[in-house]
């Protein structure tokens, strides 16, 4: 369908999905009644491609996705087929990514670096995952979807200039946290980036164009929807720039005091509706 007169943007995790990775069933009809109404819905995600949630994108009618906060946008032709096409993709300078690696190697971190639509990550970090004390549902994403390397520098040297992302995952602890705080500072220091998290224990890594409110835009000005026609819902750090971005911005009830603020509507939380209430309200008017 080409003839959208709307655009929902959806983040996943905390906002479209439960606690266990599933679309409920309220969500499920508030987004089927919006495709009816002629309004593109697609999931706007840190994930990339090959981790989009398979329970969403099954979805009929889910035919677009943003991936990677941003610097990939997908026109979905059969999402179980792996048939897609990226029309939009803003990769990572070079000399950036080599200083971001060295960071990363200095401090022994977790490095998950996106390159073609996947996550890869050194597969050392395969058994240690369970133990990180991250929730049940994002161990099992990453699990399930990354694809486990040798060596993650040698990944990245071969792939410098094809970087979409790169996410430094820190065990959730004291330790860890007070890891990523010491990083994000070095990270200050980085020209030409996007800094963001999906969650306390990761900060996420981006070109800094590559945003989830840019990439709306961009997908708005290639379907010519009107900004007054546009509502982005999320719970997270790395979607406030897109909640801010659209015309009616939705900060889900489970989200932190800062999305809250930036958002024009605060509705119930991930356990009572509340994705399928802002679709509501906007289909509502």
């Amino acid at each position: 369908m080409d003839g959208y007169n709307a655009l929902i943007a959806l983040d996943m995790d905390g906002t479209a999905l439960d606690d266990e990775k599933k679309v409920t069933g309220y969500t499920l009809r508030a987004i089927v009644r919006a495709m009816e109404k002629g309004c593109l819905v697609l999931p706007v995600t840190g994930r990339p491609v090959a981790g989009l949630p398979a329970p969403f994108m099954s979805i009929p009618g889910i035919d677009h996705a943003i991936t990677a906060n941003g610097s990939c946008i997908y026109r979905i032709d059969d999402y179980s087929s792996e048939r897609w096409e990226c029309i939009r993709k803003i990769s990572l300078p070079a000399q950036t990514v080599r200083l971001i690696a060295d960071i990363g190697k200095r401090h022994d971190i977790m490095v998950d670096c996106f390159i073609d639509g996947v996550g890869h990550i050194e597969k050392r970090f395969f058994p240690v995952i369970p133990t990180l004390g991250y929730p049940k549902g994002i161990a099992d994403y990453m699990l399930l979807t990354k694809r486990f390397v040798d060596d993650i520098y040698e990944v990245i040297d071969g792939n410098v200039e094809q970087i979409e992302k790169i996410t430094l995952n820190f065990r959730n602890d004291e330790e860890g946290l007070a890891l990523r705080e010491e990083v994000k500072k070095e990270l200050a220091h980085v020209r030409g980036i996007s800094v963001v998290a999906g969650g306390g224990q990761n900060l996420e890594i981006g070109e800094y164009t590559a945003t989830k409110g840019n990439a709306v835009k961009w997908l708005c000005g290639l379907y010519g929807i009107a900004h007054e026609n546009t509502m982005a819902c999320g719970d997270q750090m790395n979607d406030i720039d897109m909640i801010e971005s659209v015309s009616f911005g939705v900060a889900m009830g489970n989200a932190p005091a800062h999305v809250k603020t930036a958002a024009k509507r605060t509705v119930a939380d991930l356990d009572h509706g509340g994705c399928a209430q802002a679709i509501r309200m906007l289909l509502e008017g």
